[in-house]
């Protein structure tokens, strides 16, 4: 009876709201012992119900994008691989024992997905908390200790949910199709066996790509062709494929049911020795190749790491010669490879870009400066000694308006001279073509052009000052204030004699956004004067 008490509760707590309005008090909220951490950092939590809620505003500092929509109120929360929003907010420790009422919560009429499926969200005056252990059902990892009271959530990807397996690789038969005919090599059958990355197949498995993929929620298996629509070599395993497909360039061919036990019968797949279930096969396809997708249920959440072994196999292969696949690997791919390793320096780095040219590599590299905090940087590499040169865009950040940590280069290309590597950046005020000389190791400049910026703002201030601030990750600042002198800057710091009734702003995307009043001067880390109609005088120290 008692445990029918509790859940009848339980149900109550995460059910019942469907019948209340938004801004009806839905229960208390209570302190926790829990500590509870996402992706390795502590994340604010309460406790509802016996349940953790974790504060959702602020996933987007533990490798989560978070959108709010005011117009079509949801907060719509997306896996990120590397979250460029700073590092986590400290956590405060409740002083209160645990199960102590620290507030009500409340209905709410927004909407919060995690991933593109609807989270069960509360409101704590006007602050939204999500359900942690429900993450699980999205393809997260989430733990429980009881005896570390701690209940840690990793992402899909970080946790391992995330990977493609490569199971085939189509190549055409030795055999030239009979001129003006089509040449059906295949026998409407094939099975693959991987086993810790061996691959051994029979049939008609090497007339197609084919891979494994787990998003963390769903299990997939696709087949692709690439020989004129399926039409050359593979036309009776092709005919076979079709009919299982219910759903074709957006338009539904038949009901699933009727397909269903049909498909069974001539697909097999396990994983692990657990055998799944196709429960969708469609077909896509373009630029001359045609592609089914076999999506897979009843199989449990399983780790890259943990993969041993895959069968998958349409129709009967029985007295059929088995035979090898081999994982190609294209040309130059081992020393692309150790290229990439010289310049990376943790493994939060992200290869944003990787470019060959003549004798060496540009890569252009996110660097993680801790997490949550990356900067850009821009390597040459020797394609003979894989020896990398220092950061090329140290030397950018010398030149006025290109300060920022991130400076995205873009439209990296080699001239008439093959030592030259020519290349542009952009800041959030300017863009600039520079050429890096890889004999002497310099950059150079070939132009520069300063971006428009939003009209000032009408204040009633006599002066204004539009500054880049180094305190703040060198984001354009936009100050309007009077003074009795001009600016002075001396060092970083930036100010005037009579410095009063400011009003200060930063740019946000093309508008100026008001943040603060009443300091004592403009700056005290200003990396440089964009623009103003008051002059600056500079110091002996200034940089």
């Amino acid at each position: 009876m008692k445990k029918l008490l509790i859940l009848t509760a339980i149900l109550f707590l995460f059910g019942a709201s469907a019948y209340a309005a938004s801004g009806d008090i839905a229960g208390q909220y209570y302190s926790t012992d829990i500590n509870t951490y996402v992706n390795g950092y502590e994340i604010e939590a309460i406790n509802i119900g016996g349940q953790t809620l974790i504060k959702a505003e602020d996933m987007k500092y533990f490798s989560f994008s978070v959108y709010w929509d005011a117009d079509s109120r949801t907060l719509d929360i997306l896996e990120n691989a590397h979250p460029e929003n700073g590092t986590p907010p400290a956590i405060k420790k409740s002083n209160y024992p645990s199960g102590m009422v620290l507030g009500d919560y409340y209905e709410t009429d927004i909407v919060t997905t995690l991933d593109g499926h609807e989270i069960t969200a509360y409101n704590t005056g006007g602050i939204t908390y999500i359900w942690a252990e429900k993450m699980r059902d999205f393809g997260y990892e989430v733990i429980w200790s009881e005896t570390d009271r701690t209940l840690k959530i990793t992402s899909p990807t970080r946790a391992g949910f995330k990977y493609d397996v490569f199971l085939s690789k189509g190549e055409n038969p030795s055999s030239d199709p009979t001129s003006g005919q089509y040449y059906d090599a295949s026998k409407g059958a094939f099975s693959i066996l991987w086993q810790d990355g061996k691959i051994t197949a029979k049939g008609d498995a090497n007339l197609f790509n084919c891979g494994f993929h787990y998003n963390g929620i769903k299990y997939q298996a696709s087949i692709a062709f690439y020989q004129n629509a399926g039409a050359f070599y593979s036309a009776a395993l092709s005919e076979k494929l079709q009919s299982f497909v219910y759903y074709m360039y957006g338009e539904q061919l038949a009901e699933p049911a009727d397909l269903f036990s049909y498909i069974n019968e001539n697909v097999k797949i396990k994983v692990n020795g657990y055998e799944g279930k196709i429960d969708n096969v469609t077909r896509g396809g373009g630029n001359g190749h045609t592609d089914f997708y076999f999506e897979i249920t009843g199989l449990p959440q399983i780790k890259e790491s943990d993969l041993k072994e895959i069968e998958f196999s349409i129709g009967d292969t029985s007295g059929m010669e088995e035979y090898a696949i081999e994982r190609p690997v294209y040309p130059d791919e081992e020393r692309r490879a150790a290229a990439t390793a010289a310049v990376r320096k943790s493994d939060e780095d992200i290869i944003q870009s990787f470019r060959e040219y003549g004798d060496f590599y540009a890569i252009y590299v996110r660097e993680s400066k801790s997490w949550g905090v990356y900067k850009d940087a821009l390597y040459i590499v020797d394609k003979e000694t894989l020896k990398p040169s220092d950061d090329i865009l140290k030397q950018v950040r010398t030149i006025t308006g290109f300060h920022y940590d991130n400076i995205h280069p873009f439209n990296g290309e080699v001239g008439d001279v093959p030592t030259n590597l020519f290349f542009s950046c952009a800041t959030a005020w300017k863009t600039g073509d520079f050429y890096y000389d890889t004999l002497t190791g310099k950059v150079n400049i070939v132009a520069t052009k300063t971006h428009y910026l939003p009209e000032i703002p009408d204040t009633g201030r006599k002066y204004y000052v539009i500054y880049c601030e180094g305190y703040r990750d060198n984001r354009i600042e936009l100050a309007a204030f009077d003074a009795d002198s001009a600016l002075t800057m001396n060092g970083q710091i930036l100010g005037a004699d009579g410095y009063r009734n400011d009003i200060k702003y930063y740019l946000d995307g093309d508008k100026w956004v008001e943040f603060e009043q009443g300091y004592e001067r403009v700056s005290n880390n200003a990396a440089e004067v964009i623009d103003g109609n008051i002059d600056v005088k500079y110091t002996e120290d200034a940089q």
